[in-house]
């Protein structure tokens, strides 16, 4: 299974899930000839991504993040992928429920694998293993605008456990950061995607969510002020709630990066994500064989490949400035929570009143109209009575 090709002058990489090695194709006058890289990885490689026309990463199934010089095909840094939650409680409880002390001394962690597995060496009272899932990266993103130092992340790494990681790509860099991107236990990010400015991060979900975040200020030595006035404008998810939704609540004591737009796009993984700066549309693709188009605020336009018409779209004008009647889609509107609503539908929850005269559907009923239940008023017998015959 091939996991990844990048097109390359006169040059073709390629990669596949079971392979631990990457495969050079080199398109010449004479012929295309075939060169292997050195191998590096201990397992199938996954993840692939590119900064021209320096640097190259790759990601195995096991954890093993490597950077090569793309010119010559040499690595020159190797890292293990660090799954940040560890997952100790199983441990804690695991020794507060062992009434025998000489059974501690039985009981040996070791690290095989990247697995963390506890094995009884020599009782029989204990004889369960316990493994845990690898930590493995699912997807890959530079930050092309940040420059290539050792304290500012311009790589991020999308992680099984949920959490997405901020690497300096430089010969002395390492892991800079981690930040949660799930509201969800049950979920993690599949697809990155970033403007050409690296202001915005938007990740594509598992479950089928679509989130937006705001990276000026994330891993990055110079700060600049954020306007939260203009911000709420545009993304009305960050409008205040009577009662916190589960995306704000997971993100709650999270100062950065700040949680912009948080909706369901999808019934099925977001496997693909793409971003369209000058319109600030988002466009993705799903596990659910649809492919929609929504604004950067999180409001939805289309599907391709129906009947139903849209507006024409202007390459070089927010899509947002000229859109005013957001639809919700139909498998959308089943299943999506209050704050997906809300999101889609541009901030309003209820229905528009357009004329005066519909006003009056939404008003408190007439004196008439609260007589039609019963015919007439209540007596005063049969309030007071304590039972009620049907």
């Amino acid at each position: 299974k091939i996991t990844a090709i990048i097109w390359l002058k006169n040059r073709i990489l390629c990669t596949g899930q079971n392979v631990k090695y990457i495969t050079e194709f080199a398109d010449t006058e004479t012929g295309i000839y075939r060169k292997i890289w050195k191998q590096q990885h201990t397992d199938g490689i996954t993840c692939v991504v590119v900064k021209v026309p320096k640097t190259l990463v790759t990601v195995s199934a096991n954890g093993e993040l490597v950077l090569w010089y793309l010119e010559s095909g040499q690595p020159y840094k190797m890292h293990q992928i660090i799954n940040p939650i560890t997952r100790l409680i199983f441990y804690i409880i695991l020794i507060i429920r062992i009434k025998h002390k000489q059974l501690l001394q039985n009981i040996k962690m070791y690290y095989k694998s990247n697995q963390y597995e506890l094995l009884d060496m020599k009782t029989d009272n204990f004889n369960k293993k316990q493994q845990f899932t690898k930590a493995t990266a699912l997807a890959l993103l530079f930050l092309t605008s940040r420059p290539m130092t050792p304290n500012v992340g311009s790589l991020l790494v999308s992680m099984n456990s949920g959490q997405i990681q901020g690497w300096s790509y430089h010969p002395a860099g390492g892991l800079l950061g981690t930040f949660s991107a799930i509201h969800n236990d049950k979920d993690w990010c599949l697809s990155l995607s970033t403007d050409p400015d690296n202001s915005f991060l938007i990740t594509g979900h598992f479950l089928g969510y679509i989130k937006v975040w705001l990276l000026t200020n994330y891993l990055n030595k110079s700060s600049s002020n954020v306007n939260i006035a203009k911000l709420k404008l545009e993304f009305c998810f960050l409008w205040k709630d009577n009662i916190l939704g589960r995306a704000k609540r997971a993100v709650r004591n999270q100062k950065l990066p700040m949680l912009l737009s948080s909706f369901r796009g999808h019934t099925m993984s977001v496997n693909s994500i793409q971003f369209i700066p000058n319109a600030r549309l988002i466009i993705s693709g799903s596990v659910d064989r649809t492919v929609r188009l929504w604004t950067l605020g999180g409001q939805y336009i289309s599907t391709f490949g129906t009947f139903k018409s849209w507006k024409t779209i202007l390459p070089s004008i927010p899509a947002a400035t000229y859109y005013e009647d957001y639809d919700i889609p139909p498998d959308i509107k089943k299943i999506g929570s209050s704050t997906t609503i809300k999101v889609l539908k541009g901030g309003t929850v209820g229905g528009k009143i357009k004329k005066m005269g519909e006003a009056k559907e939404f008003s408190e009923l007439s004196d008439d109209e609260k007589k039609l239940l019963y015919g007439k008023k209540l007596d005063e017998s049969v309030l007071k009575c304590d039972t009620y015959l049907y």
